[in-house]
C-alpha cells in the first residue's frame, strides 16, 4: 500500500510539473494573433512590391473578406429556419467524402 500510495504521489506531482510548464493562454493567443496579422497583411505586401497600386490592393482585400463572410447569409437562413442542429448533421457526410478523396489510398501491409 505503501509504495501504491508513492507511485500516485509521484504521478501527481509528474502531471503538475507538466502543467505548469505548459503556456498560459493569453500568450497562446497572443502568438496565434500576431501569426494571423502577418499572414493576413502578407498579401497586400506582396501585392504593392509587385508594383500594384493600393486601389488594386483594396479591391482585392474587399473582394476577400467578401468572400469570407458571403457564406452566412445562407447558412444563417437555413440555421433559423431549419434549426442549429441538423445542420452540422447534414454537412457530415459531405464532409467524410470529401476527406476520403483526400486521402490516400488505402494499402494492404506487406512484410
Amino acid at each position: 500500500d505503501a509504495d501504491a500510495l508513492k507511485q500516485a504521489r509521484e504521478r501527481v506531482q509528474d502531471i503538475a510539473r507538466r502543467l505548469a510548464a505548459t503556456p498560459d493562454d493569453d500568450a497562446v493567443e497572443a502568438a496565434t494573433t500576431r501569426g494571423r496579422l502577418a499572414r493576413s497583411s502578407a498579401g497586400s505586401i506582396h501585392m504593392k512590391a509587385h508594383y500594384h497600386d493600393l486601389a488594386r490592393v483594396r479591391l482585392v482585400i474587399s473582394l476577400h473578406v467578401g468572400a469570407m463572410y458571403l457564406r452566412s447569409l445562407l447558412t444563417g437562413r437555413l440555421v433559423d429556419g431549419v434549426g442549429p442542429i441538423p445542420i452540422p448533421m447534414a454537412w457530415r457526410p459531405a464532409a467524410s467524402s470529401r476527406l476520403r478523396r483526400c486521402s490516400p489510398p488505402s494499402r494492404p501491409v506487406t512484410r
